[in-house]
């Protein structure tokens, strides 16, 4: 019998896991175990780990092509000990696990059948880890990752040797980042599988802070950016390194200081051997000690979605009706399609409603593994029109909506409808981000990212929903009971459709059941002309969506009115946290100078208080040179009409450079006369001008509180 799979497990102390490892993996369905080889390499335990895969290899070894225990001399470490598996195995794929890990029934069936049906540029294939998976983001259309835990990745063997295997100089924690980046720089990508799923007993509870891991991470954060980094990211990275070293209040291990110095020797040891070894073709970027972007709550307990699918009882679920709205744009169709293709949800329906005549039926033959109801409407008609044909249409017992341009992660219907069935809701929510992304209008292709932003993940909260909607149209499921209840979308609100319906349900059933992870993506422009475009035209919207709700009665609870007052406090106190932490870059009033102790200006916050609406016109503020007679370096501007009742407005300017030591002065011009009796200014440096949150204008990162002035602004 040939030889098809190894599964490789470095052990360290971990009698206490292995049981139910070794039952875990003869529990898999459809597996022909005589041509799995199982081969455990223990680095020197001090535990009973070796007499327990002795009593296991002889209860068990007939059943597999081989199981193979080898006692290292020393402990090697995770990667070293691993690469023993290029000199012993034969077979086309090599399983790394971790020996805390459990299998779920199926997953290692999912895993093979996704390797084999792969491309050939694919590398290695990461299972997902429960209960907590990991935060990293990853591509939800591709499921490719930018790079890969192993403590359960698969990997093919020739590719896995032409780069040599793990690192040796990497003992623990970081040789999967280092692995993953030089397959990478072979030109072979590493794809994520959600729906093979192992249960990783990595921690004893969540935050579970483990010394080990931050001497491991904090090394290799610094290898990492020496290999892969350009000079700036390694010097980042030494800097980082001297602020563990010498500042005791950031001392959180015993012989912290020995550590670093450690960690500083072998930097200085191998800087060129690790400078040489890698070809720095793709530019990394390194997230102070993380190595890209991560999804919120990493510590959500993911034990409920994935009891409900992949427990080894087979579970009756209800069918959920996603409703795509589309003007036939194939390139972003085909993203969203591909997303819903890679839930791990099973029951899902797709009521694909196209705003016009009839040009996707072939190109929806390309998706056969998805249930489509495909509904051309003819003639080109309102969203909100589409959207009702879609709800009218869809036969599901919970509906969503997705946008042809938004994205969702793998498992965001499987956390949503395990939420509503384990609390008995109506209505569920996630969070998102967002993405400002850049569209060709010719093509419809997404030609240009900014990176993720965290702006949609609140705690449900009525009185909250009721001024704006904060629950992005992809976020939310509810059951379809509730359209019949609470009618379908409105017609006369297109543009702000969605925050109606929430309201209307909000009304009927609350509070929505959240669920606290990142399990969407919501797109917004990135170019700034129709950004401002979008917002006017919400904002006009919004204005009559507000007359309309202003007829609804309302009654609240006691539980309510205390849940909205504490979020209330809870959000002035992590205001204050945010202004009063910040680093005091600059401390003024408008219209007096201050020395720029950045190195470059790109916008500021304005909170304006008691303007009246009756003016038109545009607000502007000039950023002026002190230095050089008042010269206006930037200007830029708002409409008037946007800043009332104490709104957080953002003025974008293009960024200056050279800042550094100059003198500065913000002036504020408007029409009329009324007076702008409240002025609250921030100032953000640390992020680009694409980059800015706009949460009402609240939230920017590193924001400085400039003063509060009760009295005319200069510049009137």
């Amino acid at each position: 019998m040939r030889n098809l799979l190894d599964i490789s497990i470095v052990t360290y102390n971990s009698e206490s896991y292995l049981h139910k490892l070794v039952e875990s993996i003869l529990g898999q369905v459809d597996i022909d175990f005589s041509t799995v080889r199982l081969v455990f390499h223990d680095n020197q335990s001090s535990d009973c780990c070796l007499e327990v895969l002795a009593e296991l290899q002889a209860a068990f070894k007939d059943r597999f092509y081989g199981f193979d225990v080898y006692a290292n001399p020393k402990n090697l470490g995770f990667g070293r000990a691993h690469n023993d598996m290029l000199s012993r195995g034969s077979a086309k794929f090599i399983l790394i696990l971790n020996p805390d890990i459990e299998l779920t029934p199926r997953s290692l069936r999912t895993l093979l059948d996704t390797a084999e049906n792969d491309e050939n540029r694919v590398a290695g294939w990461e299972m997902r880890q429960a209960p907590y998976e990991h935060p990293k983001v990853y591509d939800a259309d591709t499921l490719e990752v930018p790079w890969a835990s192993c403590a359960a990745l698969l990997v093919h063997r020739d590719k896995f040797a032409e780069i040599n295997g793990f690192d040796p100089d990497f003992f623990l924690y970081g040789e999967d980042v280092d692995l993953s980046w030089r397959l990478q720089e072979k030109g072979w990508i590493i794809r994520y599988v959600p729906k093979a799923v192992v249960w990783h007993y990595a921690y004893k509870e969540a935050y579970e802070f483990k010394p080990a891991q931050f001497i491991g991470t904090t090394r290799a954060n610094l290898f990492l950016r020496t290999r892969f980094g350009t000079e700036k990211a390694i010097i980042r990275g030494l800097k980082m390194q001297l602020s563990l070293l010498l500042l005791p209040k950031r001392y959180v291990i015993p012989r912290q200081p020995f550590h670093i110095m450690k960690t500083l020797i072998q930097f200085f040891t191998h800087v060129v051997k690790w400078r040489q070894s890698a070809t720095r073709r793709i530019i990394r970027q390194f997230y102070s000690w993380d190595y890209c972007q991560s999804r919120s709550n990493p510590f959500f307990d993911t034990s409920d979605g994935v009891n409900l699918l992949f427990d080894k009882t087979p579970k009756v679920l209800p069918l959920v009706s996603i409703i795509i709205r589309t003007l036939g744009k194939q390139p972003l169709l085909a993203q969203a399609l591909q997303c819903l293709a890679n839930q791990t949800y099973p029951s899902i329906e797709v009521v694909v409603v196209e705003d016009g005549p009839s040009t996707l039926e072939a190109f929806l033959k390309d998706y056969p593994e998805l249930n489509i109801a495909y509904y051309p409407t003819g003639k080109s008609m309102e969203r909100c029109l589409g959207g009702n044909l879609g709800l009218s249409k869809a036969k599901g017992d919970y509906f969503l909506f997705l946008d042809e341009d938004d994205l969702l992660y793998a498992d965001h219907i499987e956390h949503l409808v395990a939420a509503l069935l384990k609390n008995n809701g109506r209505v569920a929510y996630s969070f998102s981000f967002e993405r400002a992304s850049l569209i060709d209008p010719t093509t419809d292709e997404v030609i240009k990212e900014a990176p993720f932003r965290i702006s949609y993940d609140s705690p449900f909260s009525f009185i909250k929903l009721l001024k704006q909607n904060y629950l992005p149209i992809n976020t939310v499921l509810f059951h379809r009971e509730l359209i019949e209840q609470c009618g379908d979308l409105d017609p006369d609100l297109c543009g702000v459709e969605d925050w109606d319906l929430w309201v209307r349900f909000s009304l009927v059933t609350r509070p929505f059941i959240c669920v606290p992870k990142t399990t969407a993506i919501f797109r917004t422009p990135l170019d700034q002309v129709e950004l401002e475009k979008r917002r006017e035209f919400h904002f006009n919207v919004s204005e009559k969506l507000r007359k309309k709700h202003a007829k609804l009665t309302v009654e609240l609870n006691v539980t309510e009115l205390i849940e909205h007052m504490e979020a209330i406090t809870h959000a002035n106190r992590r205001e204050n946290v945010r202004i009063n932490g910040a680093m005091p870059l600059l401390k003024q009033t408008l219209g007096v100078s201050f020395l720029c102790r950045s190195k470059r200006l790109d916008g500021i916050g304005l909170l304006i208080g008691t303007y009246e609406r009756k003016n038109t016109g545009r607000i502007f503020l000039l950023l002026k040179d002190a230095d050089h007679g008042g010269e206006v370096v930037r200007r830029c501007s708002v409409e008037a009409r946007k800043l009332v009742n104490n709104d957080y407005v953002p003025f974008f300017f293009k960024p200056v450079h050279g800042c550094l030591g100059k003198r500065y002065y913000f002036e504020l011009s408007y029409p009329g006369s009324s007076p702008l009796n409240t002025v609250a200014v921030y100032y953000s440096s640390a992020i680009a001008e694409d980059q800015m949150p706009f949460i009402n204008g609240r939230t920017f990162p590193g924001a400085i509180l400039f003063e509060e002035l009760s009295r005319e602004c200069p510049g009137s």
